[in-house]
């Protein structure tokens, strides 16, 4: 699904990623660790299209996607998440997810489509019964949970 091969990340003429490979298969689930400044956040950044790489290729679905932009990469199912939220807290869970899918129009008057679609990324998140709730009703773990939604 995701296959990245010699990866690298220059700024500044500083490396900050040298030769990355990695590759992670379809339903898979990988952790990535290590210390401040190893290169961690470059390389979500530069997965989700945040940040350009200096040279290597990063392919999803068997598909080249290292010179798309952020958007294109968003259509394809690509997105990240931040450290610190970005939700609004007044706004029911629903209503986050929906401000975000009616970006750049006006989402209280979002189409049915957009309902549906909504309703589809709380329920793939698992937060179907707190969709009436507001962000801040929820836990960390559950706002993380919508934060995804959100950035999907």
């Amino acid at each position: 699904m995701l296959k990245i091969e010699n990866l690298s990340v220059v700024l500044n003429k500083t490396t900050i990623l040298d030769d990355v490979s990695l590759k992670v298969g379809n339903g898979e689930r990988v952790a990535l660790i290590g210390p401040n400044g190893a290169g961690k956040s470059t390389l979500l950044n530069t997965i989700s299209g945040m940040c350009r790489p200096s040279s290597g290729s990063i392919h999803f679905n068997n598909v080249e996607i290292s010179r798309e932009s952020v958007a294109a990469r968003n259509r394809r199912g690509i997105a990240r998440t931040l450290q610190h939220s970005s939700l609004f807290g007044n706004l029911s869970c629903f209503e986050n997810v929906l401000a975000a899918l009616q970006r750049g129009q006006r989402w209280w008057r979002s189409s049915q489509s957009a309902k549906i679609s909504a309703h589809d990324l709380l329920e793939r998140v698992g937060l179907t019964t707190r969709s009436k709730e507001t962000a801040d009703e929820l836990s960390h773990g559950e706002k993380r949970l919508l934060e995804i939604a959100v950035a999907l």
